[in-house]
């Protein structure tokens, strides 16, 4: 299974909603995509990924595409080490 994948399936629905509001705090270039690849995955309604290009934006651009899945998994990354900051209590 693909790791972004794997990382949006743990999510529950709570941390799925914090993660869109992190996502919309960080005011970079191309977050919209981010987001939109976000539901796309989550879905699991396009299996392969010449749909998940179409889906984003009618086109076959590969490095764009493998570009947005850097900056989602950047992001989610991000989002689980402030998580975990912020539940740490020492």
């Amino acid at each position: 299974m693909d790791k972004i994948v794997e990382i949006i399936t743990t999510l529950n629905e709570d941390e799925k909603a914090d993660f869109a509001r992190f996502i919309e705090q960080t005011s970079a270039k191309g977050q919209v995509l981010v987001l939109k690849l976000n539901s796309l995955l989550s879905s699991g309604e396009l299996k392969n990924k010449e749909e998940l290009m179409f889906a984003l934006d009618g086109k076959l651009k590969y490095d764009a595409y493998k570009a947005l899945r850097k900056r989602l998994l950047a992001s989610h990354q991000r989002f689980i080490a402030l998580k975990l900051i912020d539940e740490d209590s020492s």
